[in-house]
């Protein structure tokens, strides 16, 4: 690219290559990474409908539906009606699903940990905040 490569382009490369390595640690606890980050949102905030997940994960409900639905298939979440609205039912991790949505979390950690290690503190922080400043006007120009 003429100028080199857009923030845009490198974020985008960034991501790839940061989902890349936590795909491969969180397969070898039998999850991929959009089914682990559906039990790391659960683990954060247990009892969640699936309309309300999809809307904090920036997913579809049908998309959010069938992750559930396979979670649930593998034992890892559990669905109960809501005791006030019998359409909606909420969602928890049962024993296994925390247990795994910790392990994927410490593997993604480590991972996290590794890239990172090639800045000092300050650096770090001033990606941090800089990262956050961007994500902020970004959700400003897409509403």
């Amino acid at each position: 690219m003429p100028g080199g490569p857009t923030i845009g382009w490198l974020m985008k490369e960034a991501v790839h290559h940061t989902r890349k390595a936590v795909d491969g640690a969180v397969r070898a606890h039998g999850v991929t990474v959009a089914q682990w980050a559906v039990l790391y949102q659960l683990a954060e905030q247990p009892g969640l409908s699936g309309a309300e997940l999809a809307r904090e994960m920036l997913l579809t409900p049908q998309a959010t539906h069938q992750a559930l639905a396979t979670l649930g298939r593998m034992g890892l979440v559990e669905r109960t009606p809501d005791p006030r609205h019998a359409g909606i039912h909420r969602a928890v991790l049962t024993e296994e699903g925390r247990r795994v949505a910790d392990l994927c979390g410490a593997d993604s950690l480590k991972i996290q940990r590794r890239i990172l290690a090639g800045f000092d503190a300050e650096e770090r922080k001033v990606l941090t905040g800089l990262l956050e400043r961007y994500v902020r006007q970004a959700r400003a120009a897409s509403e």
